[in-house]
């Protein structure tokens, strides 16, 4: 009866062997797909980084052109603003002595006696 139960165990243990091997035989196909797959997607990354890169150097290249015509426009468009408004405080400031003596005049025809010494 002893026999017949050690037996058993060494079935069930061979049989438990057979399982890991079958379990392992899997588990490294499943790792060497998974290798082929990683490495695929390696190859494709460094093709995607080099791509990248050339196009960074592009927009770099171009960037700093649009961005030194931009900053040109900009001062630009700064210098025409001021001269308007320099010219629009010209203009005002002559209105401004037109109505000083339009006012000088009315005072004089309204109040002459009280000119001002």
């Amino acid at each position: 009866m002893k026999r017949s139960c050690y037996i058993k165990k060494y079935d069930t243990h061979k049989k438990n062997v057979e399982n890991c091997k079958k379990l392992l035989k899997k588990l490294k196909k499943f790792s060497n797909q998974k290798d082929v797959a990683n490495y695929t997607l390696s190859c494709n990354l460094r093709e995607e980084l080099v791509a990248v890169s050339e196009r960074k150097d592009i927009c770099n290249a171009v960037g700093s052109t649009l961005t030194c015509e931009k900053i040109v426009k900009e001062r630009y468009e700064n210098m025409m603003q001021q001269q308007k408004l320099t010219n629009i405080s010209k203009e005002q400031a002559e209105q401004i002595s037109i109505l000083q003596a339009e006012v000088e005049r009315l005072r004089m025809k309204t109040f002459p006696a009280l000119v001002q010494m």
